[in-house]
């Protein structure tokens, strides 16, 4: 597992830009796998999510249908999650594809 923390986030929601702080983490699962007397490992499939803390209309993004984050100049596809707090501007999220953090 990774984590990035960004306080210049940028969510785009529906073609309109909101900063927002985001806490992130990657997870890639994990496989094993025995033949004979041999074993081996091998990475599986990488998730990633969090949270972010939109300074605006965080109401807008939690209704938008495209939603893409950037964070270092790099751009992913996220869903929003349930959970958060929606009043104090807090979603959480689960990527979609790469995560756009090492």
């Amino acid at each position: 597992m990774s984590t990035h923390e960004d306080d210049s986030a940028t969510v785009v929601a529906d073609g309109i830009e909101y900063p927002c702080h985001a806490k992130l983490r990657r997870i890639t699962d994990q496989h094993e796998s025995q033949a004979f007397a041999t074993k081996a490992s091998s990475e599986g499939l990488t998730s990633w999510g969090g949270t972010l803390t939109v300074q605006g209309d965080a109401y807008a993004v939690y209704q938008a249908e495209d939603l893409q984050l950037r964070t270092n100049g790099r751009t992913g596809t996220f869903v929003i999650a349930p959970g958060g707090n929606l009043g104090e501007g807090v979603l959480r999220i689960n990527g979609n594809n790469a995560p756009p953090f090492d």
